[in-house]
């Protein structure tokens, strides 16, 4: 709280879970805004731990998606988080934006992914803005 509020968070792998866990558990008010405006998850999944999911399957059963802009990266050759885990994860938010790229477990670095964030980054500024005139 001291350093934020924050832009938005990137997480990979379990990094990526991670984030997502804080942001499902970190529910904003009028007086506490969320900790962030987005963020990037990269072969993000859902937890495997019993007590973690029954977190998060508790607060999908009572609150709505989280309305957070999100992109998920998944690489079609991921051997250690499936494109099914990564979309498990993605129905936790409620408008979802999503990359794909051939690669495996790793963050791309290609145009065309560099592209899918900038395009992303923008959007999520366009919204800020939206959001600013009209409250």
């Amino acid at each position: 709280e001291e350093e934020g509020p924050f832009d938005g968070i990137l997480g990979f792998s379990q990094g990526a879970t991670l984030a997502a866990i804080f942001m499902l558990l970190s529910t904003p008010t009028a007086a506490t805004p969320p900790p962030f405006r987005c963020a990037i998850l990269v072969s993000g999944f859902i937890p495997r731990d019993a007590s973690l999911l029954g977190l998060i399957e508790s607060r999908a059963a009572s609150q709505p998606p989280i309305s957070l802009p999100t992109l998920h990266v998944m690489g079609e050759n991921d051997t250690f988080v499936s494109t099914q885990a990564t979309l498990a994860l993605a129905t936790s938010f409620a408008n979802p934006s999503y990359f794909t790229h051939p690669g495996g477990h790793g963050i791309p670095s290609n145009a065309e992914f560099r592209k899918s964030i900038t395009d992303f980054l923008a959007k999520v500024g366009e919204q800020t803005v939206t959001a600013g005139l009209t409250a």
